[in-house]
């Protein structure tokens, strides 16, 4: 059963003090937050009995504890988030708050808990029970790798020939570098079936571990018959290439990792 204060089980978590609002920021498993961690900030908003609007932005310890002591009033929160430097790059992590009550104005005469998680892999939250789409990156915590025949071979300038129905897609993932929070990663292996009866023949690679890959590919027919699969993105256009290197990328508005759409065809 879940704990009403966060990580870990009830019994194990003091009870807040009165007008203190403190907490833990870690990975799922209650280990501490590890990489280049810049920033982990947690947002808290108020109004104070006096009619003041409050915020609160509470310094967190490196193991993820925080601990802040507030005037009376009604308290809220915003999701917070971390900043991860990869790469000479920076990526701002949304956190999952744990429990259903950190959007609830709650007042602190009995203290206030709040655990937040650090989630970069699993979907994410929101209202879409039965509704998780592989295709959609925004539907997960991980890396999206979008899979799309090319019916045109823009290295030959010919028409290509798709697979026939019933073909299985293997996809081989070598990880180039660690994760984003610098954990080691083994290699992953990934099998889509090709189906060209519906609108996307193929699934997406969805919610991979954020980090560079190298990918290559093969085809399995349903007569048993293997075939390389040449792959393309933007970078390598008009070249197919049987090793395709997938550096992690910052994304846009609203996303984390920016999507990669990998198109292929068969030797």
């Amino acid at each position: 059963m879940s704990s009403p204060w966060g990580v870990g089980r009830a019994a194990d978590v003091p009870k807040p003090k009165p007008n203190v609002i403190e907490g833990r920021v870690t990975n799922p498993d209650g280990t501490p937050i590890s990489g280049a961690v810049r920033e982990v900030a947690v947002v808290i908003r108020g109004v104070s009995d006096a009619g003041e609007r409050v915020s609160v932005f509470p310094p967190v310890k490196p193991d993820g504890t925080y601990r802040q002591k507030v005037p009376g009033g009604t308290y809220s929160f915003e999701r917070g988030q971390v900043r991860l430097g990869f790469q000479e790059r920076e990526y701002r992590l949304p956190l999952e708050p744990v429990g259903d009550l950190w959007q609830n104005s709650r007042e602190p005469v009995d203290g206030i808990r709040q655990d937040f998680l650090l989630k970069l892999t699993g979907p994410t939250p929101g209202p879409r029970a039965g509704t998780l789409d592989e295709n959609n990156h925004t539907h997960w915590y991980g890396l999206t790798i979008g899979i799309q025949w090319q019916s045109f071979r823009s290295d030959l300038r010919k028409v290509t020939t798709p697979p026939p129905p019933g073909t299985r897609l293997v996809f081989s993932l070598r990880p180039t570098s660690s994760r984003i929070d610098g954990r080691t990663l083994d290699p992953l292996e990934i099998e889509r079936l090709w189906d060209p009866t519906k609108v996307l023949p193929t699934k997406a690679l969805n919610d991979l571990p954020p980090a560079d890959y190298e990918i290559r590919g093969k085809a399995i027919r349903p007569d048993g018959k293997e075939l390389v699969l040449l792959l393309q993105t933007p970078a390598e256009y008009p070249r197919f290439v049987p090793m395709l290197k997938a550096p992690l990328q910052p994304g846009g508005i609203g996303a984390v990792y920016s999507p990669l759409n990998v198109g292929f065809i068969t030797e």
